[in-house]
């Protein structure tokens, strides 16, 4: 949860490093990407957001690019 965190808090402030853009990069071309609606914090008010999730592990995709944990971490972005 932590994790989660701290990358939608860099997501917000649009932190952006060379990995996380690299990430982006991979996950835009994935074939297992959906379009869903979930919830995001903007504004310190709770939205509903229409965007791109991961087809396996349903995390928004705008936030996960920032993981560092393993678990978070897509076996994709390894190769």
């Amino acid at each position: 949860m932590l994790d989660f965190l701290q990358a939608l808090k860099r997501h917000m402030k649009n932190e952006l490093d060379e990995d996380a853009k690299r990430r982006a990069d991979i996950c835009a071309g994935c074939p297992s990407k959906v379009e869903a609606k979930y919830s995001e914090i903007l504004n310190s008010k709770m939205v509903e957001v229409n965007g791109f999730v991961c087809g396996e592990c349903r995390c928004p995709i705008a936030t996960k690019i920032f993981a560092k944990e393993e678990k978070n971490i897509c076996p994709k972005w390894k190769q």
